[in-house]
């Protein structure tokens, strides 16, 4: 079967049209000003080109890949329902109920044999792909735009509950949530990402309307079942850091706001906290251990000799050194080294295609903004300081999700996709505190020469 024909093309320009006018309109309701709309339906061109580029790196430089393997997954589940409806009920069912069915035929297609495309985070990618080509024509290119679409709005829920939360720096919310080529790129397509982060933005924003704002609405009750229950099908980690980072945000803001207004209870506060992670942190020490060396060191084992072969098969491989699995502490080693892969890596000597050129420019710019912001604050907390306390979610939402990933993923390409979800946030978090440290210094230097003015007259 082709997957992508002559008439693809012809399909995109009608299908274009709608999804403008639908993002012109949804960008209208967000933006605040002409410039502010025309700068996020540029974002939207840049996605849609980006979708088209990825379809091709997938179909005729690849040739396989995760995007083949849904697309054909999604075709026998739409061949099922086409054929006898009450199928319909694969949509309801999990996995490997699909999986008894289908083996049940005798077909040559490499993607059905797959194991890993019989999974449930795959399988939910396979449903909504195949509801989508009820609509397509079940043609891939326009299927991948739909999900490109999706994921455009993620990107645009979390810029307008960003702006809402930190109340300005426009300008560098929109740079982090629209422009990071990353972002562009590699969470576009027919992919688990453009659904994942159409998930979490509206996750993000309709838990920060009841928590942050406590604005409840039965709407956004149901919203947060119905997008809770895909993210944590397709990618259960992403879904965990999410509530672990809104857990602590919102612990934080409320008992910053009891202890500011007494010092006595500041003191007791911070005293209960420091004994409860002492004390628990020794009662669960072996628990813990435990759970490290047995189920964490199996899953880098597996994951690093999985990659490795993928590394043979001329994948881009992350060279790690020396990682000793079969003790905590050879695991809590290799920690530092996963968190500098993934925040830091690939280096500019590890560059062996075109796309790792961009990826390269991105991780330097934000690692001198890092370096900068980590030298002017010092790691003084009231430094660190952004509206609402947005602070706090971005660092334990960002750090959490790319120790998870840095652990687990040994391919610059793969990890490089999946750094997508907390990008805008850990990028929102340095701009602004950059811009913030650079008033701050500007203010005080006039400050100076008023000063300097005063004395002298």
């Amino acid at each position: 079967m082709q997957v992508i024909a002559y008439y693809d093309y012809l399909l995109l320009v009608p299908y274009g049209l709608i999804f403008f006018f639908i993002a012109r309109r949804y960008v209208k309701k967000t933006a605040t000003s002409p410039s502010e709309y025309k700068l996020i339906m540029f974002g939207w061109f840049l996605k849609m080109f980006a979708c088209i580029l990825y379809a091709w790196l997938i179909v005729y430089y690849y040739g396989y890949g995760d995007p083949l393997g849904y697309y054909n997954l999604a075709g026998e589940l739409r061949k099922s329902v086409l054929s006898n409806f009450s199928n319909v009920k694969f949509f309801f069912q999990d996995a490997a109920t699909f999986k008894a069915y289908i083996s049940s035929f005798t077909n040559e297609n490499e993607y059905l044999s797959g194991y890993s495309y019989y999974l449930d985070s795959n399988f939910i990618i396979h449903k909504i792909c195949c509801f989508i080509s009820f609509f397509t024509f079940n043609r891939f290119l326009v299927i991948s735009f739909v999900f490109t679409n999706l994921s455009f709005i993620g990107f645009v829920i979390i810029y307008k509950t960003l702006k809402k939360i930190i109340g300005g720096y426009y300008k560098e919310i929109l740079l982090a949530c629209i422009f990071i080529p990353s972002c562009i790129f590699w969470s576009s397509g027919l992919a688990k990402e453009p659904i994942c982060m159409l998930a979490m933005g509206v996750l993000f924003s309709r838990l920060t309307d009841l928590f942050i704002f406590r604005r409840f609405s039965f709407a956004s009750l149901l919203l947060i079942i119905f997008y809770g229950y895909i993210l944590l099908t397709a990618k259960n980690y992403i879904f965990i850091c999410l509530l672990l980072g809104m857990g602590i945000w919102i612990f934080y803001s409320s008992i910053k706001r009891i202890i500011n207004k007494n010092p006595i209870k500041k003191f007791f506060f911070y005293f209960f906290m420091i004994v409860v992670l002492v004390g628990g942190g020794y009662l669960l020490s072996d628990t813990v251990t435990g759970i490290v060396k047995e189920n964490v060191a199996d899953v880098i084992s597996i994951n690093l000799n999985n990659y490795r072969y993928i590394g043979e098969s001329g994948g881009s491989l992350i060279d790690v050194q020396n990682i000793d699995v079969t003790s905590i502490g050879g695991i809590l080693k290799f920690i530092p080294q996963a968190m500098a892969n993934v925040f830091f890596r690939p280096w500019p000597w590890e560059i062996s295609n075109v796309l790792m050129i961009f990826t390269v420019l991105e991780n330097l710019f934000f690692m001198f903004l890092f370096v900068k912001v980590l030298f002017r604050t010092r790691l003084f907390t009231r430094n660190l300081f952004i509206n609402k306390n947005f602070q706090v979610f971005a660092i334990i939402f960002s750090i959490t999700l790319a120790l998870i990933i840095g652990m687990t993923t040994f391919n610059f390409g793969t990890m490089v996709r999946y750094k997508t979800p907390f990008l805008p946030f850990w990028a929102v978090f340095l701009l602004i505190l950059n811009k913030k440290l650079s008033q701050k210094k500007v203010t005080k230097k006039v400050m100076v020469q008023q000063v300097a003015v005063t004395t002298t007259t």
